[in-house]
């Protein structure tokens, strides 16, 4: 059925390109860990002032290690919740260096997926979502982080359970979404989600997906 999903949104939205990242993504894994970290429970526009602040603030990332956790929070502000979001970025920066002996991502690409996923969760504490996101946008490797929108639309196809939590969601996702389709299918789904698949008053009478979706939930 995804294969189809698949085909429907990439002729509604086009075939999402890499070059450049859809979404406001960054091709770097040390950026695109610290912006999703500004993302969560923000909107877009926040959270792309509040990522863009931080990246002037702080143009090279192991300044936040030197830093306040304060000065951090200041230049976050704007994307609210800042006192969370400045701590878990302080404490990424902090991190690093004991990993790698500097402030840096990079030997994610010499590590296979499993190893990627397992650092990034384990070692740096993000969740599978994030984890999977850093991997698919800044890595390239085939992976599907199923964030909010990604669920409900899911949810709402009868494709995962009604009742799956989110991260016990990320870690069987897998074994809905097939390999070679993940890519477009995240990047269309989160623009489906935004534009129609809404979490309230969605749009189905303008849905290109409204004759297979059983609206599971609705």
């Amino acid at each position: 059925m995804l294969h189809g999903v698949n085909d429907r949104l990439n002729r509604h939205y086009g075939v999402p390109a890499r070059d450049p990242l859809p979404l406001d993504n960054k091709p770097d894994p040390l950026d695109e860990l610290v912006y999703l970290s500004i993302t969560q429970r923000t909107h877009a526009p926040g959270s792309n002032a509040a990522y863009r602040q931080l990246k002037e603030r702080f143009p090279d990332w192991s300044l936040v290690a030197s830093s306040s956790i304060n000065e951090v929070t200041r230049a976050v502000e704007m994307s609210g919740l800042a006192d969370l979001k400045a701590l878990r970025i302080k404490r990424i920066m902090d991190t690093l260096p004991q990993e790698f002996g500097s402030v840096t991502l990079d030997p994610l690409w010499k590590m296979d997926d499993d190893e990627a996923l397992r650092f990034l969760t384990k070692r740096i504490r993000t969740g599978v979502k994030t984890a999977y996101a850093v991997m698919m946008y800044s890595l390239g490797r085939d992976v599907f982080p199923a964030d909010a929108h990604c669920l409900r639309i899911l949810r709402r196809l009868g494709l995962i359970p009604p009742a799956l939590k989110h991260e016990t969601a990320n870690r069987r996702i897998h074994e809905v979404v097939p390999a070679g389709i993940r890519f477009d299918l995240h990047v269309n789904m989160v623009k489906h989600g935004r534009a129609v698949c809404t979490g309230r008053r969605p749009k189905c009478d303008a849905c290109v997906l409204e004759d297979l979706c059983p609206r599971v939930g609705l």
